[in-house]
């Protein structure tokens, strides 16, 4: 996502090597590592500003899309009746394998526990966290996804061939031009980012837990 900036900055005249990729994979996990072992002391409101940054990006894909598409939205039918299996799978074992890509949103309501020792009021926090999590996945995503329906070229070769590297840049592209889907590539980049860097934080957490019942486990033994 990162990269796709640079590459729609350059109007799609430039393509990382995989090196380069590589080499951003690397620097954002030692980032992610180096920020949530420094930065934990204030880590709380970090994570505040993440869930306002997201909401601002969905609301945001959710109001601009349509807008820039609106002489060619896609209708009813083919939002929520089109299927087109782009894979060498068979088309019920592709259905099956496209929930491997949300289903890390577990991840939202998960992190909820990890964290709970360290909640005020944990036994009302903590269930409130969970609820809302869920609630929130589901109803942006089931949005996120019409509005991305709507917009999207359907010639879904174009998009997932995108000269960009990501789909969803190619969608904003097509909808808000350059200057537009580079900023929204920017905040979607931000935005992933901190989910990295709270799913590691609730990591150290769950690791630090599982340390402690074998510290304790040994000392029992």
């Amino acid at each position: 996502m990162f990269l796709s900036v640079i590459v729609i900055a350059r109007d799609g005249n430039w393509t990382p090597t995989n090196g380069i990729i590589y080499g951003t994979f690397l620097c954002t996990i030692l980032l992610h590592g180096l920020l949530a072992t420094a930065l934990q002391p204030i880590i709380n409101r970090l994570q505040t500003v993440s869930v306002i940054m997201n909401l601002i990006l969905a609301f945001g894909t959710i109001i601009a899309l349509p807008i820039g598409r609106r002489y060619n939205l896609n209708d009813g039918a083919y939002i929520f009746g089109h299927d087109e299996n782009l894979t060498t799978w068979l088309a019920g074992w592709a259905f099956m394998l496209a929930w491997l890509s949300p289903i890390w949103t577990i991840g939202g309501f998960g992190s909820c526990i990890h964290i709970s020792e360290e909640a005020h009021n944990a036994a009302k926090a903590v269930p409130r966290g969970i609820t809302a999590s869920i609630a929130a996945t589901w109803w942006l995503g089931f949005f996120l996804l019409i509005t991305i329906s709507g917009t999207i070229d359907t010639n879904l070769s174009n998009v997932l061939g995108s000269p960009f590297g990501q789909p969803m840049a190619q969608i904003y592209y097509d909808a808000l031009g350059k200057h537009g889907a580079m900023g929204f590539m920017a905040l979607l980049f931000i935005c992933q980012f901190q989910m990295g860097l709270s799913t590691v934080s609730a990591s150290i957490r769950r690791a630090m837990i599982v340390f402690k019942a074998c510290s304790s486990s040994s000392v029992s033994w």
